[in-house]
Formats: C-alpha cells, sequence, structure tokens
C-alpha cells in the first residue's frame, strides 16, 4: 500500500453560520486517505485527517476502516464533518464525520477526479464498519452504505462534491457516517484560545475572591 499525505485545501459550506446565531456549518472535503491499495484478501486502512476550524482550533480525527480488494486500486477517501454552532461561535456535541471511499481517475493529482467502483463487480469492498478514533483513543463507530454517485448530492446537499462532477453516476462509492465525536475528543483549540480561556479564569477567580 502507498500512501501520500497531502496538505489540505479548505472548501466550506456555510448553510447558516453568522456569529450570534444558531446553524450548520459543513467543512470539507479533506483528504483523508490517498493511495494504491494492492489485490488483498483484506487490509485495514488506517488514517488521520486534521481540519482547521475556520474561525479557531483544528479538528483532528483519526479512522479505520477493513476492505477487500480485487484488483490494485487507486483509492481516495475525502472526509467532511459537520458542525452544529450557536452563539459567538460555540460548538455544539456531537461533530458529525463522514468519510466517501472512492476511487481515483487521476492519482497523479489526487482527490482532482473521483469516481466511484463498478457497482456489479466492486473493485474495493468494505468488511467492516468505519471507526472514528477521538484525541483520547476513543473509537466511535459509524455505518458504512453503499450509494451510486449520482445519488450523493440528494444524500449530501450540503457537501462539496465537485471532485465527483465527471464521476460514472452509475458506480457506486461508500458512504461512511455519520461519526458522532464529542467535540472535547476532536478539537485542539489555538493557543489564542487558550490564553483567553485562562484569562477568563483568572479574572473570575478574582472576581470571586474579591467578593
Amino acid at each position: 500500500m502507498r500512501i501520500r499525505f497531502l496538505f489540505p485545501a479548505i472548501f466550506m459550506t456555510l448553510v447558516f453560520a453568522l456569529p450570534g446565531t444558531a446553524g450548520t456549518v459543513t467543512l470539507g472535503p479533506y483528504p483523508d486517505f490517498a493511495g494504491w491499495v494492492d489485490q488483498t484478501s483484506s487490509t485495514t486502512l488506517n488514517t488521520v485527517v486534521n481540519i482547521p476550524i475556520p474561525w479557531d482550533g483544528t479538528i483532528t480525527i483519526r479512522d479505520a476502516i477493513t476492505v477487500r480488494t480485487t484488483v490494485r486500486v487507486p483509492v481516495f477517501v475525502p472526509s467532511y464533518v459537520r458542525i452544529k454552532i450557536f452563539g459567538d461561535p460555540q460548538i455544539e456535541d456531537p461533530l458529525s464525520f463522514f468519510d466517501i471511499y472512492a476511487q481515483d481517475m487521476d492519482p497523479e493529482n489526487p482527490g482532482t477526479l473521483l469516481t466511484g467502483f463498478n457497482a456489479t463487480a466492486p473493485e474495493l469492498i468494505p468488511l467492516s464498519s468505519e471507526r472514528f478514533i477521538g484525541l483520547s483513543g476513543t473509537e466511535y463507530p459509524a455505518p458504512v452504505q453503499a450509494v451510486y454517485l449520482g445519488d450523493l448530492h440528494s444524500l449530501l446537499p450540503d457537501f462539496d462534491l465537485s471532485a465527483f462532477s465527471q464521476g460514472n453516476a452509475n458506480s457506486i462509492v461508500y458512504l461512511a457516517g455519520p461519526g458522532q465525536v464529542p467535540a472535547a475528543d476532536a478539537i485542539t483549540p489555538e493557543p489564542a484560545t487558550l490564553s483567553l480561556l485562562a484569562l477568563g479564569g483568572l479574572v473570575a477567580l478574582l472576581r470571586h475572591k474579591k467578593n
């Protein structure tokens, strides 16, 4: 198996995410896995993806899935996370993670042109559910279903699926998710945010002592 690690580009769909209001933000796609899976009885793909939060911090999630392949196939897995927000903004638990297991039409430029697998004789078949793994090491299972590429837009209307625009609508991809992960087990705040939190705690302590 050959894996290439990529620097993620930010694609973001804002359904409604103005400060002081509630809404939903979908971030993605981010490159979770890119590589060739060789013909074998089964193999487990273990990956990690870092997703920057536009207004603060970074989401980090690992995941694992066991698959069977029938030929050597270039696989690409874009990851997405759906976040519910409120306030200025604050994140509401849980975070919802999704992976789409697809075939890379242009492995030299990973993730730019994606399609599905043969619907009648798939080159790749999941043998397990998806396991999203938090910072603590806790595993959060997620279902995996085969869906026709042509149905993705109706299933995921708030996702950036532009990489699939030239794919075969009658091929199948494997949609993993949602994996429900507590925000505290996936988000690393920016250092400035940690400083503000510490300062806020100090102010509150001083007020308490003064009273």
